[in-house]
């Protein structure tokens, strides 16, 4: 009985939030320490609020995805090109690369790039490529150490 639907749902509830905050003070960081990088120290907390600004497209996309997901029902009908799988398959990598590639990550990391670029004082060109670069990796490390989830 312990395990009951109820339980799921409120652990679901309480690791998206902590995940949630998580990710939150992991781009803030990645966002501090890239404007090191470019020799254009900010505050911690300019990161943080760039972040939490930009924390509100996964909102949105969330929303869509929900939308997507419930009007084909299917669990990979998001707006990413894990869309156009026949059989999504959260095993396979190589799904898993799709399924990360979303309108809404890539928007959310134009949005970083503008936030560090004015937060740097650098050029939108510069500050892209080290964000996507990031980005990527952290997809990456994600879909190969078996924690694939957290990509989508």
């Amino acid at each position: 009985k312990f395990m009951g639907p109820m339980t799921f749902k409120i652990a679901g509830s309480v690791f998206s939030v902590i995940g949630s905050v998580v990710r939150l003070l992991w781009w803030g960081l990645i966002l501090w320490l890239l404007g090191k990088i470019l020799k254009k120290p900010f505050g911690y907390s300019k990161g943080l609020e760039v972040a939490g600004l930009a924390s509100m497209i996964t909102v949105l996309g969330a929303v869509v995805s929900l939308l997507l997901i419930v009007n084909f029902s299917k669990l990979s009908a998001t707006p990413s090109l894990g869309a156009i799988v026949k059989d999504f398959d959260m095993t396979r990598k190589s799904h898993l690369m799709m399924g990360a590639a979303n309108i809404f990550y890539f928007w959310q990391v134009g949005v970083f790039s503008v936030g560090l670029s004015r937060l740097a004082g650098v050029p939108f060109v510069r500050a892209l490529p080290l964000v996507l670069v990031c980005w990527v990796l952290q997809e990456l490390l994600f879909i190969f150490s078996g924690m694939g989830q957290f990509a989508l």
